[in-house]
């Protein structure tokens, strides 16, 4: 199953947070329902079997403007081509008012 993530920190810092997601887990606290951490306690898998990797890195635009706005573009292009909203993939919801 596919999820499909952006960051502008460090990839080894996001994948850290994935994991803790996956082992904190909980079904009775609410708070701890993120939807990779659910398919993982779901699936009875563990943190240490989540596999991941770097599709694009996207430079600054050479011209300014929002970062978090460009690289949102990005990744959600990146969900529609890998049809990574559940139940299809592990990503929420996914929206096209970034387009607009």
């Amino acid at each position: 199953m596919v999820y499909v993530g952006q960051t502008l920190r460090k990839v080894r810092i996001r994948v850290s947070e994935r994991k803790r997601s996956i082992s904190n887990f909980n079904p009775t606290d609410k708070k701890t329902h993120i939807l990779v951490g659910r398919h993982f306690h779901t699936a009875k898998h563990n943190a240490a079997s989540l596999k991941w990797m770097v599709v694009a890195q996207v430079e600054r635009p050479l011209r300014g403007g929002d970062r978090k706005k460009f690289l949102l573009k990005y990744e959600a292009k990146w969900i529609g081509s890998m049809k990574s909203v559940e139940p299809l993939g592990m990503n929420e919801a996914w929206s096209l008012k970034i387009f607009l």
